[in-house]
């Protein structure tokens, strides 16, 4: 039994007498009545079917729900078939006593006297049949209930006056006095032949906060490879599979699967295209989906960026780059979709559409509730409306909120709303449209319907599920769009079709100038987000593929724009922090490596220095001395190409004059100049006379040796002045006589 059924317990049983008076009444006019007990495929069988596995909170008290009225619309003249199915969770065999159906004899004549009939509201039953066999249900097992209601004791008319909905509630009586109890709705089609309205039901296909996270910044970084003949992939501005689950890439993506089931006509979709970078079956199914008639598919700006926080922020600028990007990939991935429709989340404003409609926007879809009639109407008007925002006039669409939760499965709101059964869901919304029908029978007004993005409840989604609600499947939701588009005062139309209707006269109060949503990124993260990718922006401009690391950085970027991470703060705080923690990363990945005194003592020569480069791809730089000193001159800055994850030994030309202890700054630059890694202190010691002063000691030793050598040459050979032969004469005489004197 479904929540709305459990809530009717404590009111049905006020209505006993009234079902013990449908009995009396039955028996007095010889009603027949089919009861009989079937398993899960519907064959009459005296067996009782096994209590299905529970998915959510498993029941602890029995419950009988409503599974089936048979079609989704009744015609004139048709048996009312009704299955309630009761279960019986405890370790004790269940009694039922009694089951009684009772509903409406006339159609219910409002959409509000609907929802308060399924909210467990008061409306004048009249009894059906009751059945008064004694049942009973094994412990742990159920049973399905098969109840037919001839048309002739039904008198449900499907005259233009008549046909609509009729609420419908069932009772069983268990043997302990307890009353369980449920209700749904029967629809009763048309007799007459009608006009049929044009409806249309608008389905965002985004990701949800937890796909956003894959693969994360740090992954598709240390994914880019270092081989010599280049990267081996490069990283796409989406989640791609995990090792675990490369052997399932075949397999549709819940994407894929979410487009395959609502192929049908009347759904426009609302597709993020970077869901479709790298999903195969995602692009297939797109191409199925496009072949359905009376189908559409537009792009969301990428990764669905949350425009009217980028408004709010004052980045307008980015919401013209959000919708660019996805427009370069869809043409990329050849797509076959446009960007000029908008489809808003929650509230929004002026300012809002004029951004929109700078960044080419020619149409937009908006809740109801943001543009509401204004003074009192007893009719829904046509969703087909104008917005006007100060000197901008948009066609616009207004989504029916109340139907839309119906599609997801919820009705009320805040803490009053309960989930729906699949049952009561599609026939909520056949009724509900049937009723805006009749408000105007005359006047077949256009009707949007719109599924939530993941991660939104404006219109009764879960923030919790990838689908658009924990309770319904999207086969569940597409058998309700499908029995909505089939019903005979139904006409599937897409969104274009609708915008290209004349707007309706009923006034809607206007947008207010500025208004935000709860959970909008705020401008401090939108600055966080934009100094880090500055700042890793550097480091990829001096790599020799700037994309590989620009590309995923900008996907970040973008992801954090998100409009599912207004309920998901935290996974957008998740993503600035990727960012900032590269950013860091990436400020010591080029560096120039400490090393000990220099010794230059050549007026021309090179200083030896060691640069490192961390980053996983080669880097061309440019290594700058920074000297302060004239001891010491630059000649020229140095270009060199830094290999990727190594040290580099860079020489630099440098001009020394004098001598003294030098201290430079030695600076890393990208081509542009600007500075991208931190500076390096080097002491240099400076000895540029050493050269001299050591040329002239040479030039001195040798001139010394010269000259010695000169001079010892000259006194070896040394010849004596010319001698006078007369002087010579008188010598030799002298020294004759000398020796005979001596003799003698």
């Amino acid at each position: 039994m479904s929540r709305v059924g459990r809530s009717f317990a404590a009111f049905a049983t006020l209505l006993l007498p009234l079902g013990s008076l449908g009995a009396i009444v039955e028996e007095s006019h010889a009603t027949v009545v089919h009861t009989v007990i079937s398993d899960d495929d519907g064959e009459a069988s005296p067996t009782q079917s096994p209590a299905p596995t529970p998915t959510g909170p498993q029941a602890t008290e029995p419950e009988a729900t409503i599974t089936s009225v048979g079609e989704s619309t009744m015609d004139q003249g048709e048996d009312l078939h009704v299955d309630v199915s009761v279960s019986n969770p405890s370790s004790e065999p269940l009694d039922i006593n009694s089951l009684s159906l009772s509903g409406h004899f006339s159609p219910i004549m409002s959409r509000t006297e609907l929802v308060r009939f399924m909210e467990g509201g008061g409306g004048a039953l009249s009894p059906l049949f009751t059945d008064t066999s004694a049942q009973s249900i094994a412990p742990g097992g159920q049973r399905t209930l098969s109840m037919t209601v001839p048309a002739e004791q039904l008198q449900w008319s499907g005259s233009f006056d008549s046909w609509g909905p009729r609420g419908l509630q069932v009772e069983v009586l268990l043997g302990d006095g307890t009353w369980l109890a449920d209700r749904s709705i029967a629809v009763v089609a048309p007799a007459p032949e009608l006009m049929p309205m044009p409806a249309a039901v608008a389905m965002p296909v985004t990701h949800t906060a937890e796909e956003l996270l894959e693969p994360s910044l740090s992954e598709d970084i240390a994914s880019i490879s270092t081989e010599p003949d280049g990267p081996a992939s490069t990283p796409t501005p989406t989640a791609t599979p995990t090792d675990s689950e490369e052997s399932d890439a075949a397999e549709s993506s819940r994407a894929s699967t979410s487009v395959s089931e609502m192929s049908t006509p009347g759904v426009s979709l609302f597709v993020d295209p970077a869901l479709a970078h790298g999903d195969d079956s995602l692009a297939t199914s797109l191409s199925d989906f496009e072949g359905t008639a009376d189908t559409e598919v537009f792009l969301t700006p990428i990764y669905d960026a949350d425009t009217t926080a980028l408004t709010h922020a004052g980045a307008e600028e980015m919401i013209q780059q959000a919708y660019s990007s996805s427009e370069a990939l869809a043409e990329e991935l050849e797509m076959s979709a446009d960007t000029d429709v908008a489809f808003v989340s929650g509230k929004t404003d002026q300012n809002t559409m004029n951004a929109l409609d700078e960044a080419g926007v020619e149409g937009v879809l908006l809740s109801d509730q943001t543009i509401p009639q204004t003074g009192f109407s007893y009719a829904t008007a046509s969703a087909r409306t104008s917005i006007q925002a100060g000197d901008v006039q948009m066609p616009g669409l207004a989504v029916d909120s109340l139907v839309s939760s119906a599609l997801a499965g919820q009705i009320g709101e805040g803490e009053e709303s309960a989930e729906l059964s699949a049952l009561d869901s599609q026939q909520m919304v056949l009724g509900l449209s049937a009723l805006t029908y009749r408000e105007r029978p005359n006047d077949p007004r256009a009707m949007v319907l719109a599924i939530d993005r993941a991660g939104l409840t404006e219109f009764g989604g879960d923030p919790a599920a990838p689908s658009p609600s924990s309770s319904l499947t999207d086969e569940d939701i597409s058998g309700t769009i499908e029995a909505l588009m089939e019903a005979s005062w139904v006409d599937p139309h897409t969104v274009s079709d609708l915008l290209a209707l004349e707007p309706s006269v009923a006034e809607r109060e206007a947008l207010p100038e500025k208004e935000a949503n709860p959970g909008e990124i705020t401008e401090a993260q939108i600055d966080q987000l934009s100094q880090a990718q500055k700042n890793i922006g550097w480091y990829a401009n001096v790599s020799e593929d700037p994309s590989l690391i620009a590309d995923p950085t900008q996907a970040t970027v973008q992801k954090a724009f998100a409009t599912c991470l207004r309920g998901q703060n935290s996974v957008r705080q998740e993503l600035i922090g990727s960012l900032e923690n590269l950013s860091s990363q990436f400020s010591d990945s080029l560096n120039v490596q400490p090393s000990s005194t220099i010794n230059v003592i050549s007026e021309a020569t090179e200083l030896p220095l060691h640069v490192r480069n961390d980053l996983p791809l080669s880097a061309g730089v440019v290594i700058q001395i920074n000297s302060h000193d004239n001891r010491l001159v630059p000649k020229q800055d140095v270009a060199v190409s830094l290999p990727a994850e190594g040290t580099s030994d860079v020489a630099v030309p440098v001009e020394a004059r004098g001598s003294g202890n030098v201290q430079v700054e030695v600076r890393i630059l990208d081509p542009a100049g600007n500075v991208i890694g931190p500076s390096q202190t080097v002491q240099i010691r400076v000895r540029a006379d050493w050269e001299n002063v050591g040329t002239l000691v040479i030039a001195v030793g040798l001139a010394g040796i010269f000259s010695f050598g000169i001079v010892r040459s000259l006194r070896r050979g040394r010849q004596h002045a010319p001698v006078d032969p007369k002087e010579f004469s008188q010598d030799q005489r002298a020294t004759r006589r000398a020796a005979w004197r001596h003799g003698k």
